[in-house]
């Protein structure tokens, strides 16, 4: 194997390694990562066979607060080695262990690695968690999920059954598309603002930008009342995973149940259309270091299980 940087000319080949991958989604893809513009220094990686044919892409860039550090990737929720099956065991070993020394011969001393959780996977792919441990890698940052298993759900809390059933007698409308977002925009950062003082990651247009651009990837879900949204979900879709990407309830839609309705929906909707979970998002604050119980509670109490979403660093 070879390893270099990736170039602008590499974009097909890439996003087509993704798409035949065991582990990669949308968001590992060049169309969805330059969406960032300039805000990263990318420093990514392609590693070649011997026929010159890309088995692996390596999406990275240098932290923004670390200028001697490389993330895998600091703009996505996960990065890491996306690969078709070629790098297995071994391969795996030897393919990191040349991503960190490439890095390493060109005077980073740091790679935090942010690993795809298993569910994302299409067919098993932890041999980088492997090859992590034989590079001394340590875990640096852990968050946590709640995720639903769509054909093994735990049960509905009472007390979810009972804002379901006050959604249910309210007048409350579920809708979707992507000409929502306006209205779900203000909604979330109302929300956001009063609950816990931030903004979202993502502004409108970027939001909107990405929806054009993988619209069969990303969806707003909202409850309305009369003509009123009063609570919505911003949803990310892949092959067998759909996420929670963002949710805001007025106060509203709180009283009415609205956001348990727009997610009740969502995860019906996610096992109709043939997915495998339901990932309802960390609820973690200083990275990984507090638990927003009270949040995490309510995601669970949907019949929600708990997974982590790791990052790992290798010294260089």
């Amino acid at each position: 194997m070879t390893i270099r940087r990736y170039q602008k000319k590499d974009s097909g080949a890439w996003n087509q390694l993704v798409e035949d991958s065991w582990n990669g989604t949308f968001l590992h893809t060049r169309r969805y990562l330059s969406y960032h513009g300039n805000r990263f220094k990318d420093v990514s990686l392609i590693i070649e066979n011997s026929q010159g044919l890309p088995v692996a892409a390596f999406p990275a860039a240098v932290d923004p607060h670390e200028p001697m550090a490389i993330i895998s990737h600091p703009g996505i929720t996960y990065g890491g080695i996306v690969h078709k099956g070629d790098l297995r065991g071994e391969d795996m070993v030897n393919a990191l262990g040349m991503i960190a020394k490439y890095y390493s011969n060109v005077g980073y001393k740091s790679l935090s690695y942010k690993a795809v959780p298993f569910f994302y996977h299409r067919i098993p792919a932890e041999d980088d968690r492997y090859a992590i441990s034989r590079l001394n890698g340590r875990l640096a940052r852990c968050e946590l999920s709640a995720v639903i298993n769509l054909f093994s759900r735990g049960q509905l809390s009472g007390r979810r059954k009972r804002c379901l059933t006050k959604a249910a007698g309210s007048g409350l409308k579920i809708v979707s598309g992507k000409e929502l977002l306006p209205d779900f925009w203000r909604l979330l950062e109302k929300t956001l603002r009063q609950r816990h003082n931030v903004s979202p990651v993502h502004s409108l247009s970027e939001i909107t930008k990405l929806s054009k651009l993988f619209p069969e990837n990303i969806e707003c879900v909202a409850a309305v009342l009369g003509r009123k949204m009063v609570a919505g979900a911003l949803l990310y879709k892949t092959h067998s995973v759909t996420r929670t990407q963002y949710l805001a309830s007025d106060e509203e839609g709180r009283k009415n149940g609205a956001l348990d309705l727009v997610l009740e929906n969502s995860i019906l909707k996610a096992k109709e259309t043939g997915g495998r979970y339901l990932d309802l998002g960390t609820s973690n604050l200083e990275q990984g270091r507090v638990l927003n119980q009270n949040l995490y509670r309510f995601k669970t109490e949907f019949g929600a299980g708990g997974v982590v979403f790791e990052q790992f660093q290798i010294m260089l």
